[in-house]
């Protein structure tokens, strides 16, 4: 509670509740001291600096693990504002907003660590050229005697940071489809229809060198001229140039890429 009392007992609200916090913020002099008139001036000034004040501690509090200080949780959520953009970088680009693969939770017993070995993105380049590829070869499915279900994707997305999780080398699910879920958890992720699972030859390749916000108005475009591209679910591949080859090693979904 947010009040003008520094006691307890003064403020009716918390006499009689033992276990409220109390967060005093006094005025140090009336609106009509100030302004002349009695419309919230000081007092919302006050409020506003001491619940400032108290997110910022709360989320020294929360966010303690590596990769998950208030300044990281803070990028992460604003990647493309005016704010995002003062944290150093000019111009975002896809593989700023990407997860990376390796990144992703493995269902328990899916394969080994150690399996992949993924070339890094790099966001450096100055080039703004968006690229788009189709994926070459196939994907590689579980073998019928290890049968994912919904309920073993729910408990690794449990301890995945982006609630992403994969199911197999090549082959996701996201956390939009994941959420979608009703009914028997207990099926398995390839009885769904639509489908749960994401393979490379379904994704939608771009280089991770691309602008966000190109990929963005291409999104928009494709789906105002009603081409039947990026429907719901669609999953971006990202891409690293350098290589010799173009290999997915990051990925995100083109509704949270239109939410940023």
């Amino acid at each position: 509670m947010l009040t003008s009392h520094t006691s307890y007992h003064t403020s009716p609200l918390t006499r009689e509740r033992t276990k409220a916090i109390l967060l005093p913020a006094p005025i140090h002099e009336a609106e009509e001291t100030s302004f002349g008139i009695s419309a919230p001036t000081t007092s919302t000034t006050v409020a506003l600096a001491l619940g400032d004040a108290l997110a910022v501690v709360s989320a020294r509090h929360v966010y303690t693990g590596d990769g998950e200080k208030p300044r990281d949780v803070f990028k992460r959520n604003h990647p493309g504002g005016a704010i995002g953009l003062g944290t150093g970088k000019g111009v975002v680009r896809i593989s700023d907003l990407a997860v990376r693969l390796e990144d992703i939770p493995v269902v328990d017993g899916i394969f080994e660590d150690g399996l992949l070995d993924s070339p890094s993105i790099s966001s450096a380049s100055s080039e703004s050229d968006l690229e788009v590829t189709e994926w070459a070869g196939t994907d590689a499915p579980l073998s019928a005697t290890h049968t994912v279900r919904v309920i073993d994707c729910l408990l690794a997305g449990v301890g995945s940071k982006t609630g992403w999780v994969r199911v197999s080398k090549d082959e996701v699910v996201p956390p939009g489809r994941l959420k979608s879920v009703r009914g028997n958890v207990q099926r398995g992720v390839y009885e769904f229809e639509p489908s749960l699972v994401v393979g490379k030859s379904e994704m939608i390749c771009v280089s991770g060198q691309a602008k966000a916000e190109d990929v963005k108005k291409w999104v928009m475009t494709s789906r105002e001229e009603g081409r039947g591209a990026f429907p719901m679910g669609t999953v971006l591949g990202v891409s690293v140039e350098g290589t010799g080859r173009e290999e997915v090693i990051a990925v995100i979904e083109v509704d949270e890429l239109m939410r940023i």
